[in-house]
């Protein structure tokens, strides 16, 4: 509520004028000295002061001079009973807001001083919402100019990761093209395990992360020297431990992209297992995100589908027996059984095949 006060020697003005302004929905205070209204302004900090000119002893010239030094913020209208040029001017340059002369009559309270009034307390009002307005729209105007800025940086930093991701696989012949056909599995088993209980989450952005989660699975790969990585032969226990690094590094550099924050998590623990055996965290049965959990299948499918510098590519029926063998231990079932529907749908199991896989 906004607060009003009064200061007026003649008592009875003084408790008619707080009476006026009760009614119209302010908070009001009266002081009858210049000493009170001033222990009133330090407690209370009204809005406005009504204060009149002639008060005796600390004349309502002093006690305006004393609130401008207290708070130059608080509007203060000055009362005088005589249209008194100068000292009107001189209020003015002490900082009074307006003024107001007596006797009153209800009709010029009404019209004349309660505008006055308004106007002081709402002029101030309004300009600041007009200035908040002018500084929203430039915050507004900052912020797409940002937004702009910002899109075209993530642009860069999109294009660079992808770009990196190529740049992978050109080291390794043997998986050029692994990140695309990892990515066009896990969509197709995302897209059979969309809406099945437990899988709500598979809609069309989750199908977003399962493609570009594909694609940038084993970036990583990118701290792993060439030897390692294109080694024919079997890899030692230290060269191993290398190549289990590469999720997590893979998540951290993500990570650093905002817009690639929920691909992170794909990257992380596409190398989990079902029974809790995988790295880099040992997650164990759904504590594995979603997307995850599906990549795991498509990419080891892909794997055993593709040449590779210490084995020749295994035939699809092949890979699908490996699936189903692990399932449950090294994968979860649900997104295994939705990939061998899949691999039926578009043709690379045959019904044949499908039926060796059941027996």
């Amino acid at each position: 509520m906004i607060k009003l006060l009064v200061v007026e020697d003649e008592r009875n003005l003084c408790d008619f004028l707080g009476g006026f302004f009760k009614k119209q929905n302010y908070e009001v205070y009266t002081a009858y000295n210049g000493e009170d209204a001033l222990k009133l302004i330090k407690n209370s900090r009204p809005h406005l002061v009504f204060l009149d000119i002639g008060l005796p002893g600390m004349s309502g010239m002093d006690v305006l001079a004393r609130i401008r030094e207290f708070d130059n913020t608080i509007k203060v209208i000055m009362v005088t009973g005589v249209q008194d040029k100068q000292k009107i001017e001189e209020a003015t340059k002490l900082g009074a807001s307006d003024y107001v002369t007596k006797p009153f009559t209800f009709d010029y309270l009404q019209n004349v001083a309660l505008g006055k009034v308004h106007a002081q307390l709402f002029g101030d009002l309004r300009r600041e919402v007009q200035e908040k307005e002018l500084l929203y729209k430039e915050i507004e105007k900052k912020a797409d100019e940002l937004q702009k800025a910002y899109g075209k940086l993530a642009q860069t930093a999109v294009q660079a990761l992808y770009a990196l991701a190529k740049a992978l696989e050109a080291r390794d012949p043997y998986t050029h093209g692994h990140s695309e056909s990892v990515t066009r599995y896990a969509t197709w088993i995302g897209e059979k395990l969309r809406g099945k209980q437990g899988w709500e989450n598979v809609t069309l952005d989750a199908g977003k992360i399962l493609r570009n989660g594909g694609l940038l699975h084993d970036l990583g790969k990118i701290g792993i020297v060439d030897g390692i990585l294109n080694k024919p032969g079997k890899l030692t226990e230290e060269e191993w431990a290398q190549v289990k690094e590469h999720p997590g590094k893979g998540a951290h550099i993500l990570e650093g992209v905002d817009e690639f924050k929920e691909y992170a998590l794909v990257a992380r623990y596409h190398h989990e297992r079902w029974d809790g055996k995988g790295y880099p965290d040992g997650l164990k049965g759904k504590k594995i995100p979603n997307g995850a959990r599906v990549l795991a299948v498509a990419d080891a499918y892909d794997a055993m589908t593709s040449d590779r510098p210490y084995r020749k590519a295994g035939t699809p029926i092949e890979a699908a027996k490996e699936l189903l063998k692990c399932k449950g231990t090294q994968f979860d079932p649900e997104p295994v059984d939705a990939f061998i529907i899949a691999l039926k749908e578009h043709n690379i199991l045959t019904e044949e095949d499908v039926k060796k896989l059941e027996e």
